[in-house]
Protein backbone atom coordinates (compact mmCIF):
# COMPACT_ATOMS: atom_id res chain seq x y z
CA UNK A 1 0.00 0.00 0.00
CA UNK A 2 1.32 3.46 -1.15
CA UNK A 3 0.50 6.58 0.45
CA UNK A 4 0.92 10.23 -0.94
CA UNK A 5 0.72 13.26 1.53
CA UNK A 6 0.81 16.66 0.36
CA UNK A 7 3.51 18.99 2.35
CA UNK A 8 3.85 22.42 2.09
CA UNK A 9 6.46 25.30 3.27
CA UNK A 10 6.19 28.58 4.66
CA UNK A 11 6.56 30.35 1.24
CA UNK A 12 3.71 27.98 -0.24
CA UNK A 13 1.50 29.32 2.12
CA UNK A 14 2.00 32.85 1.74
CA UNK A 15 1.49 32.56 -1.63
CA UNK A 16 -1.70 31.38 -1.46
CA UNK A 17 -5.16 33.42 -1.43
CA UNK A 18 -6.22 34.24 2.10
CA UNK A 19 -9.84 33.22 2.54
CA UNK A 20 -11.52 35.07 5.74
CA UNK A 21 -13.49 33.47 7.20
CA UNK A 22 -17.35 34.04 5.86
CA UNK A 23 -20.77 33.85 7.99
CA UNK A 24 -24.00 32.74 7.10
CA UNK A 25 -24.97 34.55 10.66
CA UNK A 26 -22.57 37.45 11.62
CA UNK A 27 -20.20 35.86 13.65
CA UNK A 28 -22.68 32.98 14.83
CA UNK A 29 -23.22 30.36 12.46
CA UNK A 30 -20.08 29.75 9.82
CA UNK A 31 -20.29 29.02 6.06
CA UNK A 32 -18.63 26.25 5.94
CA UNK A 33 -17.41 23.21 8.70
CA UNK A 34 -19.48 20.72 11.27
CA UNK A 35 -21.60 21.98 13.37
CA UNK A 36 -23.26 20.25 17.03
CA UNK A 37 -26.43 21.48 18.18
CA UNK A 38 -27.80 19.66 20.87
CA UNK A 39 -30.07 19.87 23.46
CA UNK A 40 -32.67 17.82 26.07
CA UNK A 41 -35.76 16.83 24.68
CA UNK A 42 -38.40 19.14 23.69
CA UNK A 43 -35.91 22.23 23.79
CA UNK A 44 -36.83 23.37 20.35
CA UNK A 45 -33.29 21.96 18.87
CA UNK A 46 -34.88 21.40 15.24
CA UNK A 47 -37.03 25.02 15.49
CA UNK A 48 -33.67 26.66 16.41
CA UNK A 49 -31.44 24.99 13.28
CA UNK A 50 -34.07 25.30 10.70
CA UNK A 51 -35.21 28.88 12.26
CA UNK A 52 -31.72 30.00 11.55
CA UNK A 53 -31.44 28.47 7.88
CA UNK A 54 -34.61 29.59 7.29
CA UNK A 55 -33.94 33.08 8.15
CA UNK A 56 -30.71 32.83 6.03
CA UNK A 57 -32.51 31.78 2.94
CA UNK A 58 -35.42 34.55 3.41
CA UNK A 59 -33.14 37.51 4.17
CA UNK A 60 -34.29 37.88 7.58
CA UNK A 61 -31.82 38.87 10.71
CA UNK A 62 -31.85 35.75 13.12
CA UNK A 63 -32.01 36.85 17.03
CA UNK A 64 -30.84 40.23 15.62
CA UNK A 65 -27.67 39.29 13.57
CA UNK A 66 -27.30 39.51 9.69
CA UNK A 67 -27.19 36.65 7.78
CA UNK A 68 -26.72 35.76 4.12
CA UNK A 69 -28.02 33.64 1.55
CA UNK A 70 -28.03 29.80 1.35
CA UNK A 71 -29.26 26.23 0.10
CA UNK A 72 -30.20 23.64 2.49
CA UNK A 73 -30.25 19.87 2.39
CA UNK A 74 -32.08 18.12 5.27
CA UNK A 75 -31.73 14.83 6.04
CA UNK A 76 -34.54 14.09 8.66
CA UNK A 77 -34.41 10.81 10.55
CA UNK A 78 -36.29 11.63 13.28
CA UNK A 79 -39.91 12.85 13.53
CA UNK A 80 -40.60 12.84 10.18
CA UNK A 81 -44.00 13.79 9.66
CA UNK A 82 -43.85 16.70 11.55
CA UNK A 83 -40.78 18.08 10.33
CA UNK A 84 -42.01 18.28 6.63
CA UNK A 85 -45.07 19.97 8.13
CA UNK A 86 -42.84 22.61 9.44
CA UNK A 87 -40.47 22.86 6.44
CA UNK A 88 -44.03 23.35 4.59
CA UNK A 89 -45.42 25.59 6.89
CA UNK A 90 -41.93 27.27 6.80
CA UNK A 91 -41.80 27.75 3.08
CA UNK A 92 -45.32 28.89 2.30
CA UNK A 93 -46.39 30.97 5.37
CA UNK A 94 -43.56 31.78 7.87
CA UNK A 95 -40.50 32.52 6.02
CA UNK A 96 -42.14 32.02 2.10
CA UNK A 97 -38.94 30.87 0.86
CA UNK A 98 -38.59 29.84 -2.96
CA UNK A 99 -39.11 26.02 -2.98
CA UNK A 100 -35.83 25.12 -5.23
CA UNK A 101 -33.80 26.21 -1.92
CA UNK A 102 -34.98 23.12 0.00
CA UNK A 103 -34.07 19.81 -0.40
CA UNK A 104 -35.10 16.71 2.00
CA UNK A 105 -34.91 13.32 2.42
CA UNK A 106 -36.41 10.72 5.16
CA UNK A 107 -34.30 7.77 3.15
CA UNK A 108 -32.60 5.59 6.09
CA UNK A 109 -28.80 5.68 6.00
CA UNK A 110 -26.37 4.61 8.57
CA UNK A 111 -23.06 6.27 8.65
CA UNK A 112 -21.30 4.53 10.87
CA UNK A 113 -19.81 1.80 9.20
CA UNK A 114 -17.14 2.14 6.28
CA UNK A 115 -19.39 1.47 3.24
CA UNK A 116 -17.97 3.48 0.30
CA UNK A 117 -20.57 2.27 -2.20
CA UNK A 118 -23.27 4.20 0.55
CA UNK A 119 -20.64 7.43 0.85
CA UNK A 120 -20.97 7.76 -2.48
CA UNK A 121 -25.02 7.53 -3.01
CA UNK A 122 -25.16 9.95 -0.32
CA UNK A 123 -22.97 12.41 -1.71
CA UNK A 124 -24.53 11.94 -5.25
CA UNK A 125 -27.92 11.78 -3.48
CA UNK A 126 -27.20 15.09 -1.69
CA UNK A 127 -25.40 17.24 -4.62
CA UNK A 128 -28.18 16.83 -7.34
CA UNK A 129 -30.24 13.54 -8.22
CA UNK A 130 -30.03 12.91 -12.02
CA UNK A 131 -31.64 15.06 -14.56
CA UNK A 132 -34.06 12.81 -15.59
CA UNK A 133 -34.81 11.07 -12.47
CA UNK A 134 -35.81 14.70 -11.19
CA UNK A 135 -37.72 15.14 -14.14
CA UNK A 136 -39.63 12.09 -13.35
CA UNK A 137 -40.53 12.84 -9.99
CA UNK A 138 -41.55 16.62 -10.31
CA UNK A 139 -43.99 15.58 -13.23
CA UNK A 140 -44.81 11.57 -11.80
CA UNK A 141 -44.08 10.37 -15.25
CA UNK A 142 -45.04 7.08 -16.17
CA UNK A 143 -43.18 5.45 -18.88
CA UNK A 144 -44.79 2.75 -19.52
CA UNK A 145 -47.50 4.30 -20.86
CA UNK A 146 -47.82 2.91 -24.21
CA UNK A 147 -46.59 -0.45 -25.66
CA UNK A 148 -43.45 1.38 -28.39
CA UNK A 149 -40.57 0.16 -26.08
CA UNK A 150 -38.11 2.73 -28.15
CA UNK A 151 -40.03 5.40 -26.13
CA UNK A 152 -40.17 4.39 -22.87
CA UNK A 153 -37.38 3.98 -21.61
CA UNK A 154 -34.59 6.52 -19.22
CA UNK A 155 -32.27 6.29 -21.68
CA UNK A 156 -34.49 7.66 -24.49
CA UNK A 157 -36.01 10.20 -21.98
CA UNK A 158 -32.49 10.91 -21.69
CA UNK A 159 -31.81 11.99 -24.80
CA UNK A 160 -35.31 13.57 -25.34
CA UNK A 161 -34.48 15.56 -22.54
CA UNK A 162 -31.18 16.94 -24.17
CA UNK A 163 -32.31 17.50 -27.54
CA UNK A 164 -35.61 19.81 -25.87
CA UNK A 165 -33.02 21.82 -24.22
CA UNK A 166 -31.02 22.06 -27.42
CA UNK A 167 -34.00 23.07 -29.63
CA UNK A 168 -33.80 20.13 -31.39
CA UNK A 169 -37.63 19.04 -31.36
CA UNK A 170 -40.48 21.84 -31.80
CA UNK A 171 -43.49 20.24 -30.55
CA UNK A 172 -45.34 22.92 -32.01
CA UNK A 173 -45.32 21.66 -35.76
CA UNK A 174 -46.39 17.91 -34.98
CA UNK A 175 -50.05 19.15 -33.98
CA UNK A 176 -51.24 18.29 -37.78
CA UNK A 177 -50.36 14.57 -37.96
CA UNK A 178 -52.47 11.61 -37.69
CA UNK A 179 -52.47 8.28 -36.45
CA UNK A 180 -55.23 6.04 -37.39
CA UNK A 181 -56.79 8.56 -39.13
CA UNK A 182 -56.65 10.52 -35.85
CA UNK A 183 -54.81 13.92 -35.19
CA UNK A 184 -51.69 13.84 -32.92
CA UNK A 185 -52.31 16.20 -29.79
CA UNK A 186 -49.57 17.59 -28.58
CA UNK A 187 -50.04 15.89 -24.91
CA UNK A 188 -50.51 12.24 -25.87
CA UNK A 189 -48.80 12.07 -29.46
CA UNK A 190 -46.13 9.38 -28.18
CA UNK A 191 -42.51 10.34 -29.13
CA UNK A 192 -43.75 14.55 -27.87
CA UNK A 193 -45.65 13.63 -25.58
CA UNK A 194 -43.75 15.14 -22.60
CA UNK A 195 -42.21 17.79 -24.81
CA UNK A 196 -44.15 20.43 -23.05
CA UNK A 197 -43.34 19.06 -19.90
CA UNK A 198 -39.78 19.52 -20.32
CA UNK A 199 -39.77 22.89 -21.27
CA UNK A 200 -41.26 23.70 -18.61
CA UNK A 201 -39.21 21.81 -16.63
CA UNK A 202 -35.93 23.14 -18.41
CA UNK A 203 -36.96 26.88 -18.23
CA UNK A 204 -37.59 26.01 -14.09
CA UNK A 205 -34.08 24.71 -13.89
CA UNK A 206 -32.79 27.89 -15.81
CA UNK A 207 -34.44 30.00 -13.52
CA UNK A 208 -33.32 28.17 -10.45
CA UNK A 209 -29.77 27.96 -11.98
CA UNK A 210 -29.29 31.40 -9.80
CA UNK A 211 -29.19 29.31 -6.49
CA UNK A 212 -27.15 26.53 -7.46
CA UNK A 213 -23.66 29.17 -6.31
CA UNK A 214 -25.43 29.35 -2.73
CA UNK A 215 -23.58 28.01 -0.02
CA UNK A 216 -24.99 24.57 1.06
CA UNK A 217 -26.01 23.48 4.36
CA UNK A 218 -26.90 20.25 4.97
CA UNK A 219 -28.29 19.25 8.43
CA UNK A 220 -28.62 15.45 9.75
CA UNK A 221 -31.58 15.32 12.23
CA UNK A 222 -30.63 13.28 14.22
CA UNK A 223 -26.88 12.16 14.94
CA UNK A 224 -28.71 8.76 16.39
CA UNK A 225 -30.93 7.91 13.22
CA UNK A 226 -27.90 8.26 10.82
CA UNK A 227 -25.15 6.81 13.39
CA UNK A 228 -26.38 3.71 15.04
CA UNK A 229 -22.94 3.06 16.75
CA UNK A 230 -22.95 6.41 18.69
CA UNK A 231 -20.29 5.11 21.47
CA UNK A 232 -17.99 4.10 17.84
CA UNK A 233 -17.73 7.44 16.43
CA UNK A 234 -14.34 6.55 13.99
CA UNK A 235 -16.11 5.84 11.14
CA UNK A 236 -18.87 8.26 11.37
CA UNK A 237 -17.38 11.22 12.21
CA UNK A 238 -14.41 10.17 8.99
CA UNK A 239 -17.72 9.67 6.87
CA UNK A 240 -18.88 13.18 7.97
CA UNK A 241 -15.93 15.14 6.96
CA UNK A 242 -15.37 13.33 3.75
CA UNK A 243 -19.29 14.86 3.14
CA UNK A 244 -18.44 17.85 4.10
CA UNK A 245 -15.31 18.20 2.04
CA UNK A 246 -16.61 16.90 -0.90
CA UNK A 247 -19.84 19.10 -0.70
CA UNK A 248 -17.83 22.37 -0.01
CA UNK A 249 -20.66 22.95 2.75
CA UNK A 250 -21.91 23.47 6.37
CA UNK A 251 -22.87 20.01 8.21
CA UNK A 252 -25.28 20.69 11.17
CA UNK A 253 -25.84 17.58 13.08
CA UNK A 254 -29.25 17.37 15.84
CA UNK A 255 -28.18 15.51 18.78
CA UNK A 256 -28.96 14.72 22.20
CA UNK A 257 -27.86 15.67 25.07
CA UNK A 258 -26.52 12.90 27.50
CA UNK A 259 -27.68 11.23 30.60
CA UNK A 260 -25.36 13.33 32.67
CA UNK A 261 -25.92 16.84 31.44
CA UNK A 262 -22.02 17.91 33.01
CA UNK A 263 -20.39 16.14 30.11
CA UNK A 264 -21.94 17.38 27.13
CA UNK A 265 -23.74 15.16 24.20
CA UNK A 266 -24.80 12.23 24.32
CA UNK A 267 -22.87 9.10 23.02
CA UNK A 268 -18.65 9.10 22.94
CA UNK A 269 -17.17 12.31 23.87
CA UNK A 270 -14.83 12.68 20.98
CA UNK A 271 -17.83 14.39 19.05
CA UNK A 272 -17.91 17.35 21.24
CA UNK A 273 -13.76 17.70 20.13
CA UNK A 274 -14.22 16.46 16.60
CA UNK A 275 -16.52 19.57 15.32
CA UNK A 276 -15.68 23.49 14.74
CA UNK A 277 -18.48 24.61 16.57
CA UNK A 278 -20.91 23.52 19.16
CA UNK A 279 -24.09 25.10 20.86
CA UNK A 280 -26.05 23.75 23.27
CA UNK A 281 -29.79 24.33 23.29
CA UNK A 282 -31.76 23.95 26.84
CA UNK A 283 -35.07 24.21 28.07
CA UNK A 284 -35.55 25.28 31.83
CA UNK A 285 -36.99 23.36 34.43
CA UNK A 286 -40.28 23.97 35.66
CA UNK A 287 -40.67 26.44 32.28
CA UNK A 288 -42.87 24.68 29.42
CA UNK A 289 -41.94 27.34 26.37
CA UNK A 290 -38.52 29.26 27.47
CA UNK A 291 -35.16 28.04 27.25
CA UNK A 292 -31.61 28.89 27.03
CA UNK A 293 -28.74 28.59 23.96
CA UNK A 294 -25.00 28.89 24.53
CA UNK A 295 -22.45 28.80 21.91
CA UNK A 296 -19.69 26.58 24.14
CA UNK A 297 -17.31 26.63 21.43
CA UNK A 298 -16.30 27.31 17.91
CA UNK A 299 -13.58 27.73 15.65
CA UNK A 300 -14.72 30.37 13.21
CA UNK A 301 -15.41 32.85 16.01
CA UNK A 302 -15.46 33.81 19.79
CA UNK A 303 -17.33 31.13 22.29
CA UNK A 304 -19.17 32.16 25.30
CA UNK A 305 -22.17 33.78 23.43
CA UNK A 306 -25.38 32.62 25.21
CA UNK A 307 -28.91 33.82 24.98
CA UNK A 308 -32.41 32.93 26.08
CA UNK A 309 -35.44 32.27 23.66
CA UNK A 310 -39.05 31.43 23.52
CA UNK A 311 -41.15 28.61 21.78
CA UNK A 312 -44.03 30.32 20.08
CA UNK A 313 -47.24 28.41 18.25
CA UNK A 314 -48.39 29.60 15.38
CA UNK A 315 -51.11 29.09 13.08
CA UNK A 316 -50.13 27.46 9.54
CA UNK A 317 -51.79 25.65 6.85
CA UNK A 318 -50.10 22.43 7.28
CA UNK A 319 -50.54 19.78 10.69
CA UNK A 320 -53.13 19.88 13.03
CA UNK A 321 -51.69 22.61 15.46
CA UNK A 322 -50.24 25.03 13.07
CA UNK A 323 -46.08 25.25 13.47
CA UNK A 324 -43.61 26.43 16.26
CA UNK A 325 -41.04 29.39 15.79
CA UNK A 326 -38.86 30.64 18.44
CA UNK A 327 -38.15 34.34 19.55
CA UNK A 328 -35.57 36.24 21.55
CA UNK A 329 -36.23 37.14 25.04
CA UNK A 330 -36.23 41.04 24.70
CA UNK A 331 -35.06 42.00 28.23
CA UNK A 332 -35.72 46.02 27.53
CA UNK A 333 -39.45 44.96 26.73
CA UNK A 334 -39.99 42.39 30.22
CA UNK A 335 -40.81 45.27 32.21
CA UNK A 336 -39.62 44.21 35.18
CA UNK A 337 -40.20 46.34 38.18
CA UNK A 338 -37.92 47.43 41.18
CA UNK A 339 -39.65 44.09 43.23
CA UNK A 340 -38.16 41.79 40.79
CA UNK A 341 -34.44 43.22 40.22
CA UNK A 342 -34.25 42.82 44.39
CA UNK A 343 -35.90 39.37 43.62
CA UNK A 344 -32.96 38.50 41.17
CA UNK A 345 -29.89 40.61 42.90
CA UNK A 346 -31.13 38.62 45.99
CA UNK A 347 -30.82 35.31 44.40
CA UNK A 348 -27.34 36.48 42.53
CA UNK A 349 -25.65 36.49 45.89
CA UNK A 350 -26.06 32.80 45.74
CA UNK A 351 -28.17 31.80 48.46
CA UNK A 352 -30.13 28.82 49.16
CA UNK A 353 -33.81 28.50 48.34
CA UNK A 354 -34.38 28.49 52.60
CA UNK A 355 -32.21 31.49 53.38
CA UNK A 356 -34.63 33.28 50.46
CA UNK A 357 -37.99 31.94 52.00
CA UNK A 358 -36.67 33.30 55.33
CA UNK A 359 -35.87 36.88 53.72
CA UNK A 360 -38.20 39.73 54.08
CA UNK A 361 -38.44 41.99 51.19
CA UNK A 362 -39.39 45.04 53.03
CA UNK A 363 -39.49 45.95 57.15
CA UNK A 364 -43.11 47.57 56.14
CA UNK A 365 -44.87 44.37 55.03
CA UNK A 366 -45.67 41.24 56.65
CA UNK A 367 -43.98 37.51 56.08
CA UNK A 368 -47.48 36.81 54.41
CA UNK A 369 -46.89 39.67 51.81
CA UNK A 370 -43.53 39.58 51.52
CA UNK A 371 -43.87 35.37 50.56
CA UNK A 372 -46.43 36.50 47.98
CA UNK A 373 -44.43 39.30 46.38
CA UNK A 374 -41.51 37.02 46.29
CA UNK A 375 -43.88 34.12 44.76
CA UNK A 376 -44.96 36.61 41.49
CA UNK A 377 -41.81 37.64 41.11
CA UNK A 378 -39.92 34.09 41.15
CA UNK A 379 -42.29 33.29 38.30
CA UNK A 380 -42.13 36.11 36.75
CA UNK A 381 -38.10 35.56 36.66
CA UNK A 382 -38.13 31.87 35.70
CA UNK A 383 -40.91 32.42 32.63
CA UNK A 384 -38.56 35.21 30.93
CA UNK A 385 -35.40 32.92 31.62
CA UNK A 386 -33.62 35.00 34.13
CA UNK A 387 -33.08 32.22 36.79
CA UNK A 388 -33.55 28.31 36.56
CA UNK A 389 -33.61 26.59 39.71
CA UNK A 390 -32.90 23.13 41.24
CA UNK A 391 -33.67 21.14 44.54
CA UNK A 392 -31.53 23.71 46.76
CA UNK A 393 -31.15 26.52 45.05
CA UNK A 394 -32.41 29.28 42.33
CA UNK A 395 -29.53 30.46 40.17
CA UNK A 396 -29.49 33.30 37.45
CA UNK A 397 -28.70 32.70 33.96
CA UNK A 398 -28.82 35.75 32.28
CA UNK A 399 -28.46 39.56 33.61
CA UNK A 400 -31.81 41.69 33.16
CA UNK A 401 -31.38 45.21 31.47
CA UNK A 402 -32.98 48.01 32.65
Amino acid sequence: MSYKFTVKNGNDLLNEKHNPQSFLIDTFLPEKGTCLYYGNYGSGKTTFVLQAIFSCMSGQNFFGRKTSKCKLFYWCGDGEQSAMERIKNYIKEVFKVPGHLIRTTTDQIDLSREDKQQLEAVITHIMDEDIVEEFIREYQINLDDHPFKQWNSKEWLSERIEGVGKGHYDYKVCTDLTLNDEPFEVETDIPYRFDRKINEFLNHKFHSNKYENLPLVIVFDTVASVNLRENELSHFLQNIKIIQQRTNSLIVLIHHIGKDPTKGARGHSSVMGAVDHHLRITKLQNCKDTGTWELERSRATQGGLKGHYKIVQKSAPFGNYGTTIIEPIDQRSDHLNNQDIKVYDLINQGITKEEFDLYILDEDISKNASRMRKSRSLNKLLSLGYIEKDDNFYMCTNKPTL
